[in-house]
């Protein structure tokens, strides 16, 4: 199965520029810099410059509500459909982001107040943390609420799904956009991958298991077509099994640093040629099953 990509966006460390960053990263251009979080203050990461969410936002009020994965995702979305002048009604969203994602440290004071002697006690937790627990810290945690901003801002209304894990989430998330519009079930489709491995619960969490390579923050939405489509950018095709169990050699985490979800999409935008299979005409992709 083989689709058209129209529209591209992209944020990631060395900045919003698909051309600019892939030409920085084969020209040795490195975007980690000291992540400044506390009790993590030397360790280098990939952050994104600059999130410019006024364009997207329907409400300012609302970017409280975005984690850091929605505030990533929202922009490169918006980039990617462009002025699609298709019904939004019809148009797929496909998502794929981190399992779930930390909050910020705002529930700390109810797990602070629901110990006892060293240890959770669920009677705390449901009387004295239950009250101080953030009532709207869910709308932040759970993974399928950036399909839901990107859904409410960009008026997106047509096939949806959201996976969430790891690399192999991400690249799902662009497999299931190319199926739905190569099979027809919608005419066009968003696929945006995001994550964010570079704040202080991320950071608390890489080091729990040994971690401790640079992480990084990226998101990428790619607005796929059918493959006729005249203004197409480079195709892609669903390569099915094969290859190794990691097809994508991460070679640009020197650059970029580790961008969890997100890395399958920044492979294809930034045509890391030997990353997925892109041939050196930048003119195919193909999508490996892990």
């Amino acid at each position: 199965m083989k689709v058209a990509v129209t529209g591209v966006g992209l944020l990631c460390a060395l900045g919003d520029d698909p051309a600019r960053a892939r030409s920085g990263l084969y020209e040795g251009a490195c975007g980690l810099v000291p992540l400044g979080e506390p009790g993590h203050e030397d360790i280098l990461g990939g952050r994104v410059p600059k999130v410019d969410l006024k364009p997207w936002l329907r409400r300012r009020k609302d970017r409280k509500l975005l984690p850091r994965a929605a505030q990533l995702a929202l922009p490169v979305a918006g980039t990617a459909l462009g002025d699609w002048a298709g019904d939004r009604e019809e148009l797929g969203l496909f998502v794929g982001v981190r399992r779930e994602p930390p909050d910020d440290g705002e529930a700390d004071p109810a797990m602070a107040a629901s110990v006892r002697d060293g240890r959770l006690d669920t009677g705390l937790l449901a009387g004295a943390g239950r009250d101080l627990y953030p009532p709207l810290l869910p709308l932040k945690t759970l993974p399928n609420m950036v399909l839901a901003h990107i859904s409410i801002n960009l008026g997106i209304r047509g096939p949806a799904d959201t996976c969430a894990g790891g690399p192999a989430a991400g690249a799902q998330a662009v497999r299931m956009a190319l199926h739905a519009v190569s099979e027809g079930r919608c005419p066009a489709a968003l696929a945006v991958v995001a994550d964010c491995q570079i704040d202080g619960g991320s950071l608390r969490d890489r080091a729990r298991v040994g971690d401790l390579s640079p992480g990084g923050e990226g998101a990428v939405a790619l607005m796929i077509e059918p493959v006729g489509a005249s203004n197409a950018l480079f195709h892609i095709e669903d390569g099915g099994a094969g290859g190794s169990r990691q097809p994508w050699p991460w070679h640009f985490e020197a650059a970029l640093g580790d961008c969890g979800t997100a890395n399958p999409g920044l492979a294809l935008a930034l045509g890391a040629v030997e990353a997925c299979g892109v041939d050196r005409g930048g003119a195919w992709a193909r999508i490996l099953r892990a």
